[in-house]
């Protein structure tokens, strides 16, 4: 390897350790990612990759559109 490789792979590492002193250590995947995804995958990773915690209020909601869901379909169904 040539000195401005190494020079550069030292800088790659200064940077990563900047950003994860700035921004915690957890958005350095995040930040990779929003370079390379549109605006549609970057929530869609989102929501996949958040934690379960956060979930609570939206598994409560669950049931609610399950049971709107099946009268909507049922609704369409019955034909008279």
């Amino acid at each position: 390897m040539g000195k401005a490789n190494i020079i550069l792979i030292r800088y790659l590492k200064m940077l990563k350790g900047v950003c994860a002193k700035k921004s915690g250590a957890g958005n350095i995947p995040a930040l990779r990612l929003s370079a390379i995804l549109t605006t549609r995958e970057q929530k869609m990773w989102w929501w996949i990759k958040r934690k379960r915690k956060f979930y609570a209020k939206h598994l409560s909601y669950t049931r609610k559109a399950i049971h709107g869901l099946k009268m909507f379909l049922t609704f369409w169904r019955n034909k008279a």
